[in-house]
């Protein structure tokens, strides 16, 4: 459930990622104003690259993936633009460990 408008997420989200390929990318995580840390999910690709950035690198998250990055953030936002600084990447693989 996105955090600010307690939207439901779809059943597939897009997430922005390193550049890495494979078992090496991660999803970036950003970092907000109060300290907490904050996942950006897309409802697809074009919103993403409207509303995050037009070339960045992604990776399609189902439920269970969201829900295993989303232990290690404060916040879920859907469809929503970044004002914050970027953070530090966590893995988009479910079960491995935080770089």
């Amino acid at each position: 459930m996105d955090d600010s408008t307690h939207r439901p997420l779809p059943d597939l989200v897009v997430v922005p990622t390193s550049e890495d390929d494979g078992p090496d990318r991660r999803v970036e995580l950003w970092q907000g104003p109060d300290g907490r840390l904050v996942l950006f999910c897309y409802s697809d690709v074009e919103a993403l690259h409207r509303l995050y950035r037009a070339d960045c690198p992604w990776a399609r998250l189902d439920l269970d993936e969201v829900a295993a990055v989303r232990a290690h953030v404060q916040t879920l936002l859907l469809d929503a633009t970044p004002g914050v600084a970027p953070t530090g990447p966590v893995p988009v693989v479910p079960g491995q460990r935080r770089a």
